[in-house]
């Protein structure tokens, strides 16, 4: 299994012209079963004629075992409290999770200025809210130096605090990526989610993408293209613009596109699967 859902190319064109990394995809194809989220990753992970011409997998979409916690509202909520603890927050401040995915390609600038750090901060500050930061392993969009020269106290690094992907999302009341999965993973806890594609065609040219951003049925999201977007977006989050009844059922009807059983029993499943194999 991957360890999220495909929104990016994955692998890219670029990647299947190297040799070492075409070895490892080609040991992935050698396994007799696949297990993605949904019917519709069936068709996309590891998928292509390079690679499927010599495939023995058999795809399952019977779920990704570490999306279960999602969808314990318990195991959610504690966490949620002791990385508030961790984070030394109140159970009432609003926290916003930014967490891009890498590019491979470097950005000529940060989509996110120092003039807009600033705003962001203040927008924060005037509504009891803290945004995390956390940028993938491969590198991130805002410069974390500025952050921390210009004291913004608002925006939180998660390094500083070593929480993993699953505390940052169950403490988050929001969430903005990119192309990351990683919004996939939050589905299942129905809270506001914010595409920032500030670079969707070269991204789509460089690596590719494998979700239409404007469709509602899988794009679970309010999306935007630019730093103003991005903040005006902000604005109506503390508005609460998106808990309304459409974004409730919008988020819903992605979770039911995205995962074929939205029911946090994945490992279950999975555990039922290797036991059926072992008694062959």
């Amino acid at each position: 299994m991957g360890h999220g859902t495909a929104i990016k190319k994955f692998p890219s064109d670029a990647e299947l012209e190297n040799e070492k990394y075409l070895r490892l995809f080609r040991a992935v194809k050698s396994a007799n079963y696949f297990i993605t989220t949904s019917e519709r990753q069936n068709e996309l992970e590891f998928r292509n004629p390079i690679l499927d011409k010599d495939s023995k997998n058999v795809y399952l979409p019977l779920g990704l075992p570490k999306n279960d916690y999602y969808f314990n509202l318990y195991k959610v909520n504690k966490v949620n409290l002791e990385a508030r603890e961790t984070l030394g927050v109140l159970p009432s401040d609003y926290l916003i999770l930014y967490a891009p995915t890498f590019r491979d390609y470097s950005l000529k600038e940060s989509p996110i200025s120092k003039e807009v750090l600033i705003k962001i901060n203040q927008l924060l500050s005037g509504n009891n809210a803290y945004m995390l930061y956390r940028p993938h392993k491969l590198g991130g969009t805002i410069n974390e130096d500025l952050v921390n020269r210009l004291n913004l106290d608002r925006i939180l690094l998660t390094k500083r605090y070593q929480l993993d992907t699953f505390s940052s999302l169950c403490v988050s009341n929001a969430l903005i990526t990119d192309y990351s999965s990683i919004g996939i993973e939050f589905l299942p806890l129905n809270r506001p989610i914010i595409s920032f594609v500030f670079d969707e065609e070269e991204y789509k040219e460089k690596r590719g993408i494998e979700i239409d951003f404007n469709d509602e049925s899988l794009s679970p999201g309010l999306v935007v293209r630019d730093s103003d977007q991005l903040i005006k977006s902000l604005s109506l989050l503390f508005k609460q613009e998106y808990d309304n009844d459409y974004w409730v059922n919008r988020r819903n009807e992605c979770l039911n596109n995205h995962y074929t059983f939205p029911d946090g029993k994945a490992s279950e499943r999975i555990w039922k699967l290797i036991l059926e194999f072992l008694e062959k």
